[in-house]
């Protein structure tokens, strides 16, 4: 028996286990390394994280136009129109300042009242705030399209805006609707918060800008509203939902 010849072949085999052992090892800490930089960014949920909407569906959106709806009210108003007033303003005495008692004033005697929903992310014992929905989202964080009711010593005083003629922008079409979690991820890749913010809500709706200051005409853009804490404080920021490069708005 030639041992040279066996001894290279045993060296040859040798090495060649060696390799492959480097090569799976390497494999090994290339996926740990990857799922922990993953883990890194992955969002922290509250327990009892909420959303409005289906997430694991497809939903597409586009920005609408909309108009200011004039009412035709008596009582004086800093935003009066030629032909109405742009928020009907009304007091009402013997109702219970609680927010299914006020719903069920505004769905009986406010303008389409059934269009508005409860808001008790920024209500409080003084304000209650309804939104007005279109498609069963609501429209965020302006006055021109919310009921707002104040509690006042000689009764509720309830403030509406409203947005009619509600249709689609000639200039836009559908896109898909944004992840709210990879939304959030974002942020902290932009360390717009950072990586010990928890998310405790997502809401998908639309954010109303005045086109023109003289003007009635109004645009509605898909947004995702974040209500995040962070540091011991909660903060409520909205993103696009269709438009990443979009700004972000913070506030409320």
């Amino acid at each position: 028996m030639d041992w040279k010849l066996s001894k290279s072949i045993y060296i040859f085999v040798f090495l060649i286990i060696n390799i492959v052992l480097i090569i799976v090892l390497y494999n090994q800490n290339k996926t740990s390394d990857s799922m922990e930089i993953k883990t890194n960014k992955t969002v922290q949920k509250s327990d009892d994280y909420k959303t409005n909407v289906n997430t694991t569906e497809e939903i597409k959106l586009t920005v609408l136009n909309g108009t200011r709806k004039e009412f035709q009210s008596a009582t004086s108003s800093e935003e009066s129109t030629n032909q109405g007033m742009l928020k009907s303003i009304r007091k009402v005495q013997s109702l219970d300042f609680e927010p299914s008692h006020v719903k069920e004033y505004v769905d009986q005697e406010m303008y389409k009242g059934s269009e508005y929903t409860y808001n008790s992310d920024t209500s409080n014992k003084e304000i209650l705030y309804f939104n007005q929905m279109h498609n069963s989202l609501p429209i965020f964080n302006n006055s021109a399209a919310r009921i707002k009711a104040v509690n006042k010593d000689e009764g509720i005083q309830l403030e509406q805006g409203y947005i009619e003629n509600i249709s689609a922008n000639e200039y836009s079409k559908k896109e898909s609707v944004n992840d709210p979690l990879e939304a959030v991820e974002e942020l902290m890749k932009e360390k717009e918060i950072s990586k010990e913010a928890i998310i405790l809500s997502s809401t998908l709706g639309y954010y109303l800008v005045l086109l023109h200051d003289n003007s009635n005409q109004v645009l509605l853009r898909p947004k995702w509203k974040l209500i995040i804490e962070e540091k011991d404080i909660t903060r409520v920021i909205y993103v696009d939902a269709i438009n990443a490069s979009e700004e972000i708005i913070e506030g409320e």
